[in-house]
């Protein structure tokens, strides 16, 4: 558990930072471990296990993990190593015959590449695919990725898996699994499985997107799981009912009765 400073309207509150998987699975071989809250049982997953281009590329996702964990480590000093790159760079050029600096380019330069990375790659693939999340490729990737995954390991009835990775929001319910599709989840016995997409506090530049900060968490107890946004103009927050986190997911127009419910909502 890690205390972080800050203003929590509730008082000060840890911050548990985990891994890719909770609870992680590294000492069971024969079940899957989840959190039991009441009568079900979650698992949480980042959600880049059943992306397919982490998939096909196996274990390469673990770079892309360290160049961004690289890009965050000097924070804002990262744009001053930038800079100090291209000065010594020019003055390498202008100076080739001075050995001196040929170390400390190379030394800036594994420094600034992760952080010249991460500014350039994010913008570019955005553009690229537009938007990030399509539900039906999603789907198909985790059907594929947890038989896999679960060929020889046993699980209870009733699990919500809760992801990220696509930076939308998304409920998917078990029966809508062949319709979306038109494949079973899992063999008679072993069905119940409840796939709960949340979003990322970042803004998301891909023109269908432009500008929308998806500020949202889900608030989980004993009766049931929640989706809760954050206004950021009124600085408090607000619910998002699952009807409408449903809409987002399949990429439907939000019926004006259904909006004006939420303005009303206090």
């Amino acid at each position: 558990m890690i205390e972080h400073p800050g203003f929590y309207p509730f008082g000060p509150s840890p911050l548990n930072i985990v891994k890719d998987t909770y609870p992680e699975q590294a000492h069971s071989q024969d079940k899957v471990l989840t959190l039991e809250i009441g009568e079900k049982h979650y698992l949480f997953l980042h959600g880049h296990q059943f992306d397919k281009t982490f998939r096909s590329t196996g274990k390469l996702w673990i770079v892309m993990s360290l160049i961004r964990d690289g890009a965050e480590a000097f924070g804002l000093y990262s744009w001053l190593l930038i800079l100090m790159l291209i000065i010594f760079g020019l003055l390498a050029r202008i100076r080739w015959n001075a050995s001196y600096m040929t170390p400390i380019t190379g030394v800036l330069s594994i420094l600034a590449f992760p952080k010249l990375f991460t500014s350039i790659a994010r913008p570019l693939w955005d553009k690229l695919k537009k938007t990030r999340y399509k539900r039906k490729k999603a789907l198909n990737g985790f059907l594929d990725w947890w038989r896999s995954w679960t060929e020889c390991k046993g699980y209870p009835k009733g699990i919500r898996i809760v992801y990220g990775h696509t930076h939308l929001a998304d409920i998917i319910e078990p029966q809508r699994y062949r319709a979306i599709t038109g494949r079973e989840l899992l063999t008679e016995g072993r069905e119940g499985l409840e796939l709960i997409n949340i979003p990322a506090w970042v803004k998301d530049y891909a023109e269908k997107y432009r500008n929308v900060l998806r500020a949202a968490f889900l608030y989980i107890d004993s009766e049931d799981y929640w989706f809760i946004g954050w206004d950021w103009e009124a600085g408090r927050p607000f619910y998002i009912p699952k009807e409408v986190v449903k809409l987002m997911g399949e990429g439907r127009k939000m019926p004006e009765e259904m909006a004006k419910d939420l303005r009303e909502i206090d």
